[in-house]
């Protein structure tokens, strides 16, 4: 029991090491650059950092599996980024306007 303080160390090292590697592997959402400073925020400011960027890239980016069962990342910026709702999920098809003639 002496050595119970070694846990919040561990969970600590584990979280910023987490989430260094998830920020490393983004290619999408962050640019080289981009990657640099939020790994040095990531590491500077431990575990508040850690959680921050986790809980943006768990908002914008999820794994999910695509039909032959392989992991895919799927990415949800229009849940983020649009002013209305109708553009949502649906089946699509072209809904604009004009002739087919012209």
């Amino acid at each position: 029991m002496e050595y119970i303080w070694i846990l919040p160390i561990a969970f600590v090292i584990l979280l910023e090491i987490a989430a260094i590697l998830v920020v490393a592997n983004e290619d999408i959402l962050y640019g080289s650059e981009e990657k640099i400073k939020k790994i040095i925020f990531i590491l500077f400011v431990p575990i508040l950092g850690a959680a921050i960027e986790l809980r943006k890239l768990d908002k914008y980016a999820r794994y999910s599996k695509d039909n032959n069962g392989n992991e895919a990342m799927d990415y949800a910026f229009w849940d983020y980024y649009t002013t209305s709702q109708s553009f949502g999920h649906s089946g699509g098809g072209d809904d604009g306007g004009g002739s087919a003639g012209d």
